[in-house]
């Protein structure tokens, strides 16, 4: 096999001797110089690539609010097992999972359970 011991200016490409090679030439080797001068293009020429903003991405909410089933779950232990369910463990996590506006709800539906409901 032999070896090309001169290089080829810019622009010109010589990758083997049997055929015609120029910028349509599929050839792996053409392919390749055709990819690296425009990589070397775009490297040296930075202000023709256009300028990109910086996206913008939304605030995280503070809150977020417990979905409803939680507030209706706390307002069955309330019914059947009165205030005392309050102390128990997995309405303490669902309490502090409910958001203000949903605590506010809360009270008024307790409320109106002990309006309807009489000691």
């Amino acid at each position: 096999m032999e070896q090309i011991t001169n290089v080829p200016a810019r622009g010109e490409r010589v990758c083997c001797k049997t055929a015609e090679h120029g910028v349509g030439c599929s050839c792996w080797r053409c392919v390749c110089l055709t990819l690296t001068d425009e990589l070397e293009a775009v490297e040296s020429a930075p202000a023709l690539l256009p300028e990109v903003k910086p996206a913008v991405r939304p605030k995280p909410k503070l809150q977020r609010e417990a979905p409803q089933v939680t507030l209706d779950a706390l307002i069955y232990c309330y019914r059947t097992r009165g205030q005392a369910s309050f102390d128990e463990p997995m309405n303490r996590v669902r309490l502090a999972d409910l958001s203000p506006r949903q605590r506010d709800d809360l009270r008024e539906r307790i409320a109106r359970v002990r309006r309807l409901v009489p000691a």
